[in-house]
């Protein structure tokens, strides 16, 4: 019988501690359940907040290829005394040369990469073509890669060189390339 008692007791502590439950909501008074089956209501609010997006950070590759051109001037060609004439005449000029550079975009941000050539006093003569005015390349967090983390967007820009160069010019630096990277609002690959 003592057992039957302790359960009792046992059931009714626990009766009771449900029965006197308060709830408390931040912006409601207090309410009471003083019966079983009763309930209690409060208000539950939410707000949403737009998260920070990840700060750009940008990382971009710049490669050249050499970068160094000869000019090969014209040349009359070979005399020949029984014609009076000249033989295999070539004009002067660079041949097929060029260069190239390659850019890699590892940013979570897209980029404009623009190329401009500047000449060396005295070496205005020659110039630099390329191929393209500017190169735009899409983010790096793309999902493009393996186990869907982004992967590096990139292009090439050929360079050619134009116009002439002075006499005995051996080696010199004749101007520079710049290649300037500009935030830009493209996406993707």
């Amino acid at each position: 019988m003592r057992d039957k008692k302790t359960a009792a007791l046992f059931l009714s502590l626990a009766l009771a501690c449900s029965v006197n439950i308060t709830a408390f909501a931040a912006d409601e008074s207090p309410k009471t359940v003083d019966q079983i089956g009763g309930s209690a209501v409060a208000n539950v609010t939410g707000t949403y907040k737009e998260g920070q997006s990840g700060a750009a950070r940008y990382k971009v590759d710049i490669a050249w290829t050499d970068l160094s051109f000869t000019y090969t001037s014209g040349s009359e060609g070979t005399w020949d005394p029984d014609t009076h004439t000249y033989n295999g005449a070539t004009e002067g000029g660079w041949g097929s040369q060029s260069g190239t550079i390659t850019v890699t975009n590892h940013s979570n941000a897209g980029i404009t990469a623009t190329p401009a050539y500047e000449a060396k006093t005295g070496y205005e003569s020659a110039g630099m073509e390329f191929t393209e005015t500017s190169l735009q390349l899409g983010t790096a967090d793309n999902g493009n890669g393996e186990n869907g983390a982004g992967k590096e967007t990139g292009g090439i820009l050929t360079v050619t060189p134009t116009g002439t160069l002075p006499e005995n010019t051996n080696g010199a630096t004749i101007g520079t390339i710049t290649v300037t990277i500009t935030a830009s609002e493209q996406a993707g690959n």
